[in-house]
């Protein structure tokens, strides 16, 4: 794996599962016969750039909930003896059965005997502290939060309302019509061991819509500078080489 020259902070001490079993059907005309979380970004892998960063983060564990095509990516971390790296231990689920990003943290929950840890999409990226996220989730003693990032236009996202200081409101569906600036949930979260204990009893669903825009007490982390991509589309995949460069050299 190569080494970037951010240097390492602190190390996050909790496991971070990376869900990456989706089928990718709205970048199928650009990825085809891949998973999202292989995606070549350049002459890189976007697996490869999201290890990287996630190394250079202070990231010890990583585990990535695998779902269609499956084989591949599994393929790939053994190839590359990714899960051998001294610095952080690479794993992976795979679920069943399509069971939505619910299901798929849950399984990955039960089959880990996992008790705290940070979840993300695999199709996106955001450049954050991660371990200053975690850690005031920590101090303050938080059950769930997620990250959010300020936009310019909430419209392909949706967006979400803020109760107060440190709590979520609500979810707002994305509306086309709707080209404004705003904050968006940017696809990391951290669940302490009394939310996964919880989490754990689902047995399929979507994380956002059946599970966090139901809790009452979701707290939020902002980034309001930091770059964002998602790589989700055939629009915005044109212009990850451009948000990922530095993690291209």
């Amino acid at each position: 794996m190569d080494k970037m020259s951010m240097q390492k902070v602190s190390s996050i001490d909790i496991p971070i599962i990376v869900l990456a079993g989706g089928l990718g059907t709205r970048l199928r005309s650009v990825v085809k016969n891949s998973p999202k979380i292989m995606a070549p970004i350049a002459d890189k892998l976007f697996i490869d750039i999201l290890l990287v960063w996630l190394e250079s983060q202070g990231a010890t564990s990583v585990m990535f909930s695998l779902g269609v095509m499956s084989e591949q990516v599994i393929n790939h971390i053994e190839k590359t003896n990714l899960n051998n790296n001294d610095l952080m231990n690479v794993d992976y689920v795979v679920e069943p059965s399509p069971l939505g990003t619910l299901g798929a943290v849950a399984h990955c929950l039960r089959e880990k005997n996992i008790d705290e840890c940070l979840v993300m999409n695999g199709d996106t990226w955001l450049d954050v502290d991660l371990a200053s996220f975690v850690s005031l989730q920590q101090k303050n003693k938080v059950k769930q939060a997620l990250v959010c990032k300020q936009v310019e236009d909430v419209s392909r996202y949706g967006y979400l309302d803020f109760l107060d200081d440190y709590l979520i409101r609500s979810f707002n569906e994305k509306q086309s019509h709707l080209h404004q600036a705003g904050w968006i949930n940017a696809g990391i979260y951290f669940f302490s061991s009394y939310v996964i204990q919880t989490l754990k009893e689902y047995k399929a669903g979507s994380l956002e819509e059946d599970f966090l825009a139901n809790c009452t007490n979701l707290h939020y982390f902002k980034v309001a500078d930091g770059a964002f991509i998602d790589i989700g589309t055939p629009e915005s995949f044109k212009i990850a080489s451009d948000v990922l460069k530095e993690y291209l050299k």
